[in-house]
């Protein structure tokens, strides 16, 4: 499954907390997805590709094995 997410904080270099909307609240909505509980998700990139990615920006996530479990 490919699905998109919001970056909410760059952890390193490849690492970055990310908010899925389909699993995760929103932070305006009263009962949000607290940050602890926000999935890490890892940048998989070519070799020698600049990684510029922020928070905010919206990305999308593929899931191991197309499992979201």
């Amino acid at each position: 499954m490919i699905t998109k997410a919001i970056i909410e904080k760059k952890l390193n270099e490849f690492q970055y907390k990310v908010r899925i909307p389909i699993f995760d609240r929103v932070e305006d909505s009263p009962e949000h997805t607290a940050f602890p509980d926000l999935a890490v998700a890892t940048a998989c990139m070519p070799k020698g590709l600049n990684n510029s990615l922020e928070e905010k920006d919206i990305v999308f996530v593929a899931f191991e094995d197309n499992s979201a479990s």
